[in-house]
């Protein structure tokens, strides 16, 4: 090989380790700060399922992966992480209603609840909920968060009217106050959230804003592998910037 030659062959050795490196360096930022805007949790429990499924621990089955973005601003529909009195660990549930928000939840003729939020539909459960719990498949009802809303509604009307809004139809509705969040896990009947821990007595207090730990931003699904899709994740961070 001649001079010219060998002075190519270095140019391009060269070129190739610069790129190399500004890459390195490259992911090395995004991933520094990527630790410190995210926090990783698994799913250990079926309250969100089938959303987020849960870990199966005598199957060794490994269940759906978070990444919650401390810093993402939350709004009604997100799922976030929250801090509350009546659990020792952080909960993870659907952002239902906010501030200033009203509720509420009917039955309809074919049984199913619907979730009504400001007076829009926010979502529609069926009366019975198939999941899986202790290597089992079972099928339970999700009347609970139905009754628990009449419930609170009945025990407002006499201690916080205040909270107690009436439609022109005679419909009552639930009014949330300032920083105050309701949030609701995504299967009524394997679900212990706010509304259901209000009605119980166990806590007396909604969520407030200072609770929330952040936004579930990333989900990898049980199945999926973590650094592909942590890898195409953060593609999409950088490039809807």
């Amino acid at each position: 090989m001649d001079f010219r030659g060998k002075r190519i062959f270095f140019n391009i050795v060269g070129g190739v380790l610069a790129v190399l490196m500004v890459c390195c360096g490259f992911f090395s930022i995004v991933n520094i700060v990527f630790g410190v805007c995210y926090i990783k949790t698994d799913i250990y429990d079926i309250s969100m399922f089938p959303t987020l499924n849960a870990t199966v621990s005598n199957k060794n089955e490994q269940g759906d992966r978070v990444y919650i973005n401390k810093y993402a601003d939350v709004h009604c529909g997100d799922i976030v992480v929250a801090h509350v009195d009546w659990n020792e660990k952080p909960i993870i549930k659907r952002l239902v209603a906010g501030p200033n928000d009203t509720f509420y939840i009917t039955q309809g003729e074919d049984k199913h609840f619907n979730l009504y939020v400001n007076e829009n539909l926010f979502y529609t459960m069926p009366e019975y909920i198939t999941y899986p719990r202790d290597d089992k498949i079972v099928t339970e009802s999700a009347a609970n968060h139905y009754f628990a809303f009449l419930n609170l509604l009945n025990s407002y009307a006499e201690t916080s009217p205040d909270r107690v809004v009436e439609r022109a139809d005679g419909q009552k509705m639930i009014k949330l106050f300032a920083n105050e969040y309701l949030l609701i896990g995504d299967n009524w009947a394997g679900s212990d959230d706010v509304l259901t821990v209000l009605d119980s007595g166990l806590s007396t207090n909604y969520v407030k804003r200072q609770d929330i730990i952040g936004k579930a931003d990333i989900v990898i699904h049980k199945g999926q592998n973590i650094y592909i899709s942590l890898f195409k994740n953060m593609m999409k961070m950088i490039f809807s910037f």
